[in-house]
């Protein structure tokens, strides 16, 4: 049996670009500081401090709602802020909705080729993949990539992040070498833009790792667990539930090879850190266990 993890790309991110996305339109508008309530959310989603997050968010679509109403743009940004966290907190049908709705004002009022709309059809997405409704995923990756090639050039990062998503759906899949090709482009655009030692590259690193854990080749798996281990390591630290993820999958790697041992102190070490970072009912803590 197999339990292979595909990591899942990051909301924080997509929720990074709305943020810089809002800025022209609250500036002129001379409103209340929402962009300062809006980066506390990222920055406490970003730390696993999810309810929290979620009293900003919440906090953030009632300003916005109170001033912009509930078809404008800025409203898509609050309903996709309220979306990032319920994903991450396992919520996936009520990340979707919001999403979703989301979705259709950027439609309504941007078009349906913009990159704005491209970000929240990869997030959708990215629900959808979490769910395993993989047909669905893909096709929102596919049109969301080739808005983002389109606008953006097929080099820029937002490209890459689409690219490891639609991979992650082809490995679930089995098409094993278009995941394969994927990934490695992507790899490519995120090493050229950040450099080989950014949290990026760790995560396309470990998704490529995973697709080696499938087609059996755990040596090579291990190598580059380890590689995006270290790069997790240092720049989130020891304890964030990224590194985690990572120990999980390099378990997994070891455990074929039959390092049993070493497998179940790296199991260990990846769900305490889940139990204290996620708490005890997170989907993650079951893969865990």
């Amino acid at each position: 049996m197999k339990f292979t993890l595909v990591l899942r790309p990051s909301a924080c991110v997509v929720a990074l670009a709305l943020m810089i996305a809002l800025l022209p339109a609250l500036a002129s508008a001379q409103q209340t500081d929402l962009l300062a309530i809006l980066k506390r959310a990222n920055e406490l989603e970003s730390a696993r401090q999810y309810d929290a997050a979620l009293v900003e968010a919440r906090k953030l679509e009632a300003a916005i709602k109170a001033q912009f109403g509930t078809d404008h743009v800025n409203y898509a940004i609050a309903l996709g802020t309220l979306a990032n966290i319920f994903r991450d907190q396992g919520h996936y049908a009520d990340a979707a909705a919001l999403y979703q709705r989301a979705l259709a004002i950027q439609e309504a009022k941007l078009g349906k080729d913009q990159p704005d709309v491209a970000m929240t059809l990869n997030n959708l997405a990215n629900v959808y993949n979490d769910q395993g409704k993989y047909n669905e995923a893909a096709a929102l990756y596919q049109r969301a990539l080739a808005i983002k090639e389109a606008k953006l050039g097929k080099d820029d990062p937002d490209v890459a992040q689409t690219l490891v998503g639609l991979a992650n759906v082809y490995q679930e899949q089995g098409q094993y070498v278009d995941a394969a090709t994927l990934y490695q482009r992507a790899l490519v655009i995120q090493e050229a833009a950040f450099g080989k030692d950014h949290l990026l590259v760790a995560e396309t690193l470990n998704n490529v790792a995973a697709l080696y854990n499938e087609l059996g080749q755990y040596g090579e798996a291990a190598a580059l667990y380890q590689r995006a281990l270290a790069i997790r390591e240092a720049k989130l630290g020891k304890d964030h539930p990224d590194v985690a993820a990572t120990l999980n999958n390099l378990a997994i790697a070891y455990q074929a090879q039959g390092q049993y041992a070493d497998a179940v102190a790296v199991l260990q070490r990846a769900l305490t850190i889940k139990e204290a970072k996620l708490g005890k009912d997170h989907p993650d803590v079951a893969v865990g266990l």
